[in-house]
């Protein structure tokens, strides 16, 4: 399976780009929460059955279900309300995978220090002010209270 979607990787994207779109192009049509129903199990299969079935699976058992949260009427959680760069980040995020590990093994040090130092810029810390990226809200925290401590 893995060999046949690696050969038809641009028909996948192009297929992953058209069912975002789809979602973002409906935000204002659809629920901000919605109601989770009683499902029946799912049984993992014997063999995998590539990315193309994958997406046409998670599509009918849960597209009808899901809501607007990255629409401006979901007032849960803030979890970015994703702008356009902010997708193309994402996207090319997990597109490019880079390890975060030596700077000479990587370039992915080198995008975050500068992202770093325009963010120091915006918000008008001094040249001193320093910074890292943390992989979400929860380990944030824990690294919040232990700089603290």
């Amino acid at each position: 399976m893995l060999a046949q979607d690696e050969k038809n990787i641009k028909d996948l994207l192009q297929q992953t780009l058209e069912e975002s779109y789809r979602h973002l192009s409906g935000l204002d049509t659809k629920p901000p929460a919605s109601e989770r129903g009683p499902r029946r199990k799912v049984n993992l299969p014997d063999e995998g059955i590539g990315a193309q079935k994958t997406l046409t699976f998670f599509q009918s058992r849960y597209g009808n279900q899901i809501t607007a949260q990255s629409g401006p009427r979901h007032w849960g959680f803030v979890t970015g309300g994703t702008t356009p760069a902010a997708l193309m980040g994402d996207w090319l995020t997990s597109t490019y995978d880079l390890n975060l590990g030596p700077g000479q093994n990587s370039v992915a040090p080198l995008v975050e220090y500068e992202a770093i130092d325009l963010l120091r810029q915006l918000f008008g810390f001094p040249h001193t002010f320093t910074g890292v990226f943390v992989t979400g809200a929860t380990i944030s925290n824990f690294v919040g209270l232990a700089i603290g401590r």
